[in-house]
């Protein structure tokens, strides 16, 4: 889903600081104050955080990227044959020890799915976190190293958590235990409801995956108006009533470095994010 304009959100760099370096840390601190304030006071709804280090990619899910479905229906029978799969595999139940689920339907599904989005396979969900901060971590930190994306503006999304039974195409579900970054992270997982409904556009089209969902529900100006007065001391105003749905804050790539200093000192890191070896190994990466 590409955003649209209308529903990301500016922060400004103070002009009058005529150091880079220190400009890019107050903008840094400034905005890691708006996200969490934000993310407090709207009314009626939590968040949950996705980071990208590139603007302007996709709200799409791995096995939508890989298999292309025309509908949520291809989609789900990708998956099945995804789990089908997954449940005949003897290496997948030594290494994991456990009974993998082969349908939706079996008590073990979540967590086979948890497991195949960890190490990588393509699957209907989408990361996210419950952390602000780690939402901005991978929206400053590139693919391969920490500074190979610092060409390009990032964003960190907030995306309503919403249950199943919301009239929303999409549940929020807090991640299976399967590892020690599932805590580290506070990863969530943003999934299509398994049915197919409620919400949908149709019976037979998903327009963004499984995103058809509202950008508009709230007032946008307002919630503009609200960040300015936080950022100049202010806290004049209240939220709309209604929250919306999915908003974006934008991420500077004259700022990334800056962030990863910020974020590192406030101790979200590779390090910290990524226990094991896996956090080792990234770390002397710079990441």
């Amino acid at each position: 889903m590409k955003l649209p304009r209308k529903v990301c959100v500016d922060v400004e760099q103070n002009p009058s600081i005529t150091n880079a370096n220190k400009r890019a840390r107050e903008w840094c601190g400034s905005v890691v104050g708006a996200i969490v304030w934000l993310s407090s006071i709207l009314p009626n709804a939590t968040y949950v955080f996705r980071g990208h280090a590139d603007a302007n990619w996709d709200l799409q899910s791995s096995l939508f990227r890989a298999k292309k479905p025309a509908n949520l229906r291809e989609l789900q029978k990708e998956e099945a044959e995804l789990l089908k799969l997954v449940s005949r595999d003897f290496w997948f139940r030594r290494e994991f020890d456990f009974t993998p689920a082969d349908s939706v339907r079996r008590s073990s599904y979540e967590r086979t799915v948890a497991v195949l989005q960890h190490h990588g396979v393509p699957t209907r969900l989408l990361d996210a976190t419950a952390d602000p901060l780690v939402g901005l971590y991978f929206a400053v930190v590139g693919r391969f190293s920490a500074s190979d994306m610092d060409d390009v503006d990032g964003s960190v999304v907030f995306i309503r958590n919403v249950g199943s039974g919301d009239n929303l195409p999409i549940h929020v579900v807090a991640a299976p235990l399967v590892s020690e970054r599932v805590s580290a992270q506070r990863a969530h997982f943003i999934a299509p409801t398994p049915d197919g409904k409620p919400g949908t556009a149709s019976g037979d089209t998903i327009a963004f995956d499984f995103f058809n969902v509202s950008a508009t529900n709230g007032s946008l100006t307002n919630f503009d108006n609200l960040i300015d007065n936080y950022l100049t001391g202010s806290f004049s105003g209240r939220p709309p009533a209604k929250a919306p749905n999915i908003l974006a804050f934008h991420v500077p790539r004259e700022l990334k470095a800056a962030c990863r200093d910020v974020l590192r000192s406030m101790g979200i890191s590779a390090k910290t994010l990524f226990p094991g070896s896996e956090g080792f190994r990234k770390e002397l990466a710079g990441l």
